[in-house]
């Protein structure tokens, strides 16, 4: 039997299962399946970051288990297939733990099978091992029963999806498929989470991404899964956004119960599914950075999918519409821009010269409660024009007026013209604003100047003003103004010379990597960025009030606070309901003295006088402040050298038998001390929101920085040092 092998979905994606739908998760399978042209391994380069995990795989009886799979589950390139073991039970894996660097909640599991003897074992990989020994454990087998009206289903393909954190990962190869309308995987570690995707030929697809798995060893019958016959076919034709076919377009299908497919055009745009179910079928199709996608019937041969067109959206629907566009005057306007607002990816038309418009619209049902418009821009005579469109329109005619053109400065708050400053303006759209074009920023000139013309009278619109190293400025222009040309005066911008910086922890206090983080307020300039693999992010802002907002893209939930400029010790805390919970501040230790070292349980004699100290607070339990300790502890005798003395606080309560075990069992040799009880006195090493957190004082026991990394050492040290 061959070794397990990751999917090229995976491959590609490796997004958390539990925060997508059936749908989303069929039609990213096919999408990557319609870029390779099967479900196969794409060809990985050699990257930097390369790591080397090697050691010996034992039986349940200790022995040394050859001929063993053992492969590294989220790790990609090419040596994700994993390896057997030697005839002495040896492996060695080469892996890139960096591939996905600023990915949140990204986890990496080693996992290890004896098919041939139903063992195996997984070990979730905190850190990167460099040597880890592993001994296989009596497993869990999973098996059930495959049918279609009540008939055994031949040559069923059955994948399970193994989950590492909040990622689940498809995993080929393992099942047992030989008995007609039965399937069997054997060897999987029990207590893990588990899923389930079960296809045939000629079928639709079932997955299950959360099955009730048994937390002990042994075999455990699922549910019968019952597959659609994929007896219809599906046809139709790719066009473009001026209704011509498109050739070699990539054609992708999925649905739920439906199988997944991919094809490509031929010379007239045209595609065929030999095999469809009946129900909803969705399309989506793919040439040259166009997109589009739309929802059809098993059995429909005559569907048109159009580029730019998205229809996948519950309760969206394609509109068209036709009408004449003229002038001031009362003349067909020739040449003239035409779309529908929200514009969703709607693309502009031009009239034709008889002022004639056709095109086709849609947007979310949400959008139509708030109201569409048609707009209209004549930029070659400076006539505009916006008219609100019923949703059963299916034609409208609209004449021009004489459009609206605002102009302003831009300046810093001392009035220095900025000639960097940059201009945005949004239309308003229903309850929202959008862009009116493509053209959303415009430079100013070298006097700070702006001008913005033809634009739609009559309607309401915002307007920003920015710079390089300053805040934003923005007004709102209603429309009930007298003139068709608005003079909007100065926009005096703030300069942002000030700086806040913090952390985004996980559920469990952990640092969140890849996390995004924005920041908004008034007269505040816009910022985002995602955080390090510590989960540190900063800013350059304005003095004044800021507003936070971290979001993890990968499901890990929300986080919100209202800061200071100036703050460099925030805390989010990601909740993981999906909403914004209150923030977590920690009161920062900076500029005050190191408090009482006897309150966690260190000796008078473990803190000289008169020298500065670099202090850890860590959890033994915790690999990550295991990993900081040790590198410390290896570290002294050169920061000894520079006077500066290095000690560790266990910062969590274990019992002092566990304390005792893990301290007599490691090689720590700088002082520690330790937090007994949670109290008054102990809160400000308990409340710290993160482990490892590292602090580190002047000569005379003043905090000078805090809640660094252990990659920051040096810079701090050389500013005691100054």
């Amino acid at each position: 039997m061959s070794s397990a092998r990751l999917s090229a979905f995976n491959f590609n994606q490796t997004v958390p299962i539990t925060h997508m739908n059936t749908k989303r998760i069929s039609r990213l399978a096919a999408m990557i399946s319609l870029l390779t042209g099967a479900l196969v391994l794409l060809p990985s380069q050699p990257a930097a970051g390369e790591a080397t995990v090697s050691g010996m795989v034992t039986d349940a009886a200790g022995k040394p288990a050859a001929g063993v799979s053992v492969q590294i589950v989220g790790n990609y390139g090419p040596h994700n297939g994993g390896v057997k073991t030697d005839e002495n039970g040896k492996y060695e894996l080469t892996w890139n733990p960096q591939q996905f660097a600023g990915q949140a909640d990204m986890s990496y599991c080693l996992f290890a099978r004896d098919a041939d003897h139903d063992l195996a074992v997984a070990e979730d990989l905190d850190e990167t091992p460099t040597h880890l020994d592993l001994k296989l454990a009596p497993a869990l087998t999973l098996y059930g029963r495959v049918e279609s009206g009540g008939q055994p289903v031949t040559n069923v393909n059955a994948m399970v999806i193994f989950w590492t954190g909040n990622r689940g990962m498809w995993l080929q190869g393992l099942a047992r498929t030989n008995t007609p309308g039965q399937y069997e995987i054997p060897a999987l570690p029990p207590g893990r989470k588990y899923g389930i995707v079960i296809s045939g030929p000629g079928f639709g697809q079932k997955q299950n991404h959360n099955l009730e798995i048994f937390s002990n060893p042994g075999r455990q019958q699922l549910d019968p899964i019952e597959l659609k016959p994929a007896n219809l076919t599906l046809a139709g034709q790719v066009v473009d956004a001026d209704d011509q076919p498109v050739a070699d377009c990539y054609v992708s299908m999925y649905g739920d119960d439906q199988p997944s497919g991919n094809k490509k055009t031929d010379e007239h745009g045209r595609f065929f599914f030999e095999h469809a179910c009946d129900g909803p079928v969705h399309l989506s199709a793919n040439s040259q950075q166009a997109y589009g996608n739309v929802t059809a019937e098993g059995g429909d041969t005559n569907v048109v999918l159009r580029l730019g067109e998205n229809m996948g959206s519950a309760g969206t629907s394609l509109h068209k519409l036709h009408g004449q566009v003229t002038d001031s005057n009362g003349q067909p306007a020739a040449g003239v821009s035409v779309a529908v607002l929200p514009n969703n990816g709607n693309r502009w038309v031009k009239t034709d010269t008889n002022g004639e418009y056709k095109l086709s619209w849609s947007v979310q049902p949400w959008q139509l409660q708030n109201g569409v418009h048609l707009a209209a821009r004549d930029t070659a005579h400076d006539q505009a024009r916006t008219e609100e469109l019923p949703e059963d329109a299916t034609s409208l005619n609209i004449k021009l007026k004489p459009a609206l053109a605002v102009s302003g400065q831009v300046k810093n708050s001392e009035g220095q013209v900025l000639a960097s400053g940059q201009i945005m303006l949004w239309i308003k759209s229903g309850n929202g604003y959008e862009f009116l074009d493509n053209q959303s920023t415009v430079p100013v000139n070298a006097e700070g100047r702006f001008e913005i013309t033809c634009l739609p009278p009559d309607a309401s619109y915002m307007i920003s003003a920015s710079a390089k190293g300053y805040g934003k400025h923005q007004q709102q222009i209603s429309p009930e103004y007298e003139t068709n040309r608005i003079d909007l005066g100065a926009f005096a911008l703030e300069v942002a010379d000030r700086v806040i910086a913090g952390q985004v922890l996980k559920s469990d206090d952990q640092p969140a990597a890849g996390v995004n983080v924005q920041l908004n307020g008034q007269g505040q300039p816009d910022g985002y960025m995602t955080t390090d693999k510590s989960g540190r992010f900063h800013f350059q802002v304005c003095a004044g009030e800021i507003n936070l907002f971290a979001y993890s893209q990968f499901g890990g939930g929300n986080a919100q606070a209202t800061v200071q400029a100036g703050d460099t010790n925030i805390v989010l805390n990601l909740t993981s309901n999906g909403g914004f919970g209150e923030p977590a501040r920690r009161t920062s230790l900076k500029d005050k003295p190191l408090p009482d070292l006897s309150t966690v349980n260190l000796a008078a004699d473990a803190v000289p006088a008169g020298r500065p100290i670099l202090l850890c607070l860590f959890d033994a339990a915790q690999r990550p402040s295991r990993h900081v300790l040790g590198q410390l502890n290896e570290q002294a005798a050169a920061l000894q050298q520079k006077s500066i003395a290095v000690i560790g606080v266990q910062a969590t309560v274990i019992s002092d038998d566990t304390f005792k075990a893990w301290k007599d069992g490691s090689s720590i040799t700088i002082p520690l001390g330790r937090v007994t009880a949670k109290s008054d006195k102990t809160r400000w090493a308990t409340s710290t929101s993160a482990l490892p957190w590292l602090v580190l004082t002047d000569a005379n026991h003043k905090v000078v920085a805090e809640g660094f990394s252990l990659d920051e050492l040096d810079s701090q040290v050389q500013k005691i040092a100054k």
